[in-house]
């Protein structure tokens, strides 16, 4: 996560503010707010940020949190549709996960 991962976390991490009911993303992308990609890598990946980082990625380094802190309540309707919307649009966010859809809808799809 924190070296040849990092740009996709990036990019879902700014994919995740195009979405109204968001107003903010937490995650090792988005340490500095507004700094670029390249940047946000360094600053995570520097002694400083280690002991809040090691809370956002798992043991092995290979997943993370990625948070998005939506305009209402957990309950509220207006974030159904949000999980509903982003249940639809991950799949295609990153190049991993546009491989990973593309593989299983090819497997899932029956042959002549």
């Amino acid at each position: 996560m924190l070296g040849a991962g990092f740009p996709e976390v990036a990019a879902v991490a700014q994919s995740l503010k195009k979405y109204p009911e968001i107003v903010a993303v937490n995650s090792i992308a988005t340490l500095v707010p507004g700094a670029p990609a390249q940047q946000a890598q360094a600053i995570a990946n520097s002694p400083q940020a280690r002991s809040f980082v090691a809370r956002l990625i798992s043991t092995d380094k290979t997943k993370t949190i990625v948070e998005g802190v939506t305009r209402h309540g957990p309950q509220a309707d207006q974030v159904d549709v949000l999980i509903e919307q982003l249940r639809r649009d991950l799949r295609t966010l990153t190049p991993a996960a546009a491989r990973s859809s593309s593989e299983a809808s090819r497997a899932s799809t029956p042959t002549s």
